[in-house]
């Protein structure tokens, strides 16, 4: 998982660099971010924003095959 500042949203990549995923946007609501800044993965598939500007830490579940398909 990469942090992008610059265009406020969250990507997954895999180890030879392809993009699998990206995740966000810029906003206030659910799954859009202000300046995300730090990214946490769990063991057990949760994923931790820090969304700076928004205040806020955000925590999505994989519900699906797509890694981007989450709540």
């Amino acid at each position: 998982w990469v942090a992008d500042a610059h265009l406020d949203r969250v990507s997954l990549y895999q180890a030879s660099g392809e993009l699998l995923a990206s995740l966000g946007g810029r906003g206030t609501g659910p799954a859009e971010f202000s300046f995300p800044a730090g990214i946490a993965a769990h063991p057990d598939g949760r994923v931790a924003v820090v969304d700076s500007f928004n205040r806020r830490l955000q925590v999505f579940q994989r519900v699906g095959p797509n890694p981007a398909e989450g709540s």
